[in-house]
């Protein structure tokens, strides 16, 4: 409910109430859709999740891997990775009959 979250931002001296006017605006829900539809087309799932250099992140597990990545020091072959994605999905393969 609104209300309930105006009150915990008030809580850490965050206006709710301006906020709240903000968020209703025509332009900012456009822009929250328009960002949806790209991080559906680029795959986007889980909470959260980051995209650096066309490279998928989700899950606070992956933190110490994003910060090997930005370092310069990304411990992924990138050619085993690139074998394994073009392997079609489990849901996608055909059923094998013995």
């Amino acid at each position: 409910e609104l209300s309930a979250l105006i009150s915990l931002l008030a809580k850490q001296s965050i206006d709710g109430e301006a906020l709240s006017k903000k968020v209703s605006k025509s332009d900012i829900k456009d822009l929250l859709i328009n960002e949806t539809n790209k991080a559906i087309e680029k795959g986007v799932f889980g909470v959260p999740s980051f995209i650096i250099n066309d490279n998928l992140f989700w899950g606070n597990d992956q933190m110490e891997h994003i910060e090997l990545l930005l370092a310069g020091k990304d411990p992924i072959d990138k050619e085993k990775l690139n074998v394994y994605l073009n392997r079609p999905r489990a849901i996608d393969r055909e059923i094998i009959k013995k």
